[in-house]
Formats: C-alpha cells, sequence, structure tokens
C-alpha cells in the first residue's frame, strides 16, 4: 500500500471526527434555539473553524482521488465511495446549519466534481509540457505541505521571525474576515452586558433614593411627634408650677 494510500485513509478517519464533532455542535445550537436562548460567541467561532478544517480536508481528499493513485483499482474506489458518503452527510449536516440565522456559512458549502480516471490521469501528466510538470510539482509540494500541517504531522522547528513573518502573509482572507467577525460579535456581546449591568444598578440607585424618601418621611414624622410630646410636657409643667404656687398661696393663708 503506497503512502499516498495511508495518508488518504488517514485523512478520511480525521474527515468522520470532524463530521461527528460538526453534529454534537449543531445539535447543542438547536437546543439552544429551543430555548430560545443565543449562542456564544466562542461557540459560533468553534463552528467556524471547524467548517474550515472539514472543506480543507474535502479539497485534499478531491485532488488525491482525481490524480494517478497508485495501488488496488479496488481499494480506491473504496476509498472514493467514503469520500463520497462523507460528503453527503455534510451537505446534510450543511443544510440543517443553514436554518441558523445567526452564522453565514455559504462559503464552506462543498460539492464534489467528477474524478478523473486513473488511466486519463497517467495519460495527461505523461502527454504534459515540461513547464506545466514543474508547475504540477510545485503544487503537489505545497498540498502535501498543508495536509501536514492540518494533519498536525510537522515537525518541531525553532521560532525565527523569518518564520512568523511568513506564517502571518499565508493567513487565509476568510479566516480573518471570520476572527474580525467573532470579534466583534465578541464586543458586542461585552457591551451588552455592560449595558445590563448599568441598568442594574440605575434600577438599585432608584430604589435606594425611593428608600430614603420614605425614610426621610418617618423622620420628619418621628420629629413632629417629638415637638408634640415636647409641647404636651411643657404644658403639664406649666401646670403642675401654677398648681404648686397656688398650693403655697392657700397653705400661707
Amino acid at each position: 500500500m503506497s503512502n499516498k494510500i495511508k495518508e488518504i485513509r488517514t485523512t478520511l478517519g480525521k474527515v468522520g471526527i470532524c463530521l461527528q464533532q460538526l453534529e454534537s455542535m449543531i445539535e447543542e445550537r438547536e437546543t439552544i434555539f429551543q430555548m430560545k436562548l443565543t449562542p456564544s460567541s466562542n461557540d459560533t467561532f468553534e463552528l467556524i473553524n471547524l467548517l474550515q478544517k472539514i472543506t480543507q480536508y474535502f479539497k485534499y481528499l478531491q485532488q488525491d482521488l482525481n490524480r494517478s493513485v497508485s495501488g488496488n483499482r479496488e481499494t480506491v474506489d473504496q476509498l472514493s465511495a467514503s469520500f463520497s458518503s462523507y460528503v453527503v452527510e455534510y451537505s446534510d449536516l450543511y443544510d440543517r446549519l443553514s436554518q441558523d440565522t445567526t452564522i453565514d456559512i455559504q462559503e464552506y458549502k462543498f460539492k464534489r466534481t467528477n474524478t478523473a480516471t486513473v488511466g486519463a490521469t497517467t495519460n495527461s501528466a505523461t502527454t504534459s509540457t515540461p513547464t506545466k510538470t514543474v508547475r504540477f510539482q510545485d503544487q503537489e509540494e505545497e498540498h502535501a505541505d498543508n495536509l501536514v500541517e492540518l494533519m498536525g504531522t510537522r515537525a518541531f522547528q525553532p521560532y525565527s521571525d523569518q518564520e512568523s513573518n511568513s506564517s502571518i502573509d499565508q493567513v487565509d482572507n476568510r479566516q480573518m474576515f471570520a476572527q474580525h467577525q467573532q470579534t466583534l460579535m465578541r464586543q458586542d456581546q461585552d457591551l451588552d452586558q455592560l449595558h445590563s449591568s448599568i441598568k442594574i444598578q440605575h434600577s438599585m440607585g432608584l430604589n435606594i433614593n425611593q428608600e430614603l424618601d420614605d425614610h426621610i418621611i418617618l423622620l420628619n414624622d418621628l420629629e413632629s411627634g417629638v415637638d408634640n410630646s415636647q409641647a404636651r410636657l411643657t404644658r403639664a409643667g406649666n401646670r403642675l408650677n401654677n398648681f404648686t404656687h397656688k398650693a403655697r398661696e392657700n397653705g400661707s393663708l
């Protein structure tokens, strides 16, 4: 079995795992929508990354299966059938996710093209000009590098500024746009939370103000009661003084 066949089998296995994760995430989002809630921005960002990874796997598999693959033809047909079944499963999940109005997934729609036969591919490679052959080899090397990076089998290399700059230049525009959209969504969510906190504090301030007004009324009533009591005590004291004064006068008589 050639190395290319092994790579295709490994990639198909990773696609199967990713499709299971995608189905689980879609079910969670459907449950959230049934509860009349909104998925978090982190969940949406993870979903977009997963869709991008799956479509990238599909592109690599389609390129590998469209080219001449050394090995048993029956094995190649089985791999192609597995790939087709995964594409159908992804299309079903895509249709379910397309009903989600909070995310735009049109760019992640995938449709498999017709695969070329081994003989036709071999003949086209044989009759190609030297310039096209060199360009094909460059595309083959670039495809292999991207596949190794996506599968996580690239060997460790020391950090350098040159590698960092080149990796930044190779960032896909759609991925940058998706990250920008997710950043805006997170900022909107933070602003909504801040707005809710300010509304709660405003309501608490109004309640405190109302309680202070009620306490002021009670204190005014208490002060009025104290003044009335003081007036009654003063009148009672005056009466007592008058009574004492009259008693002394009567006693002296």
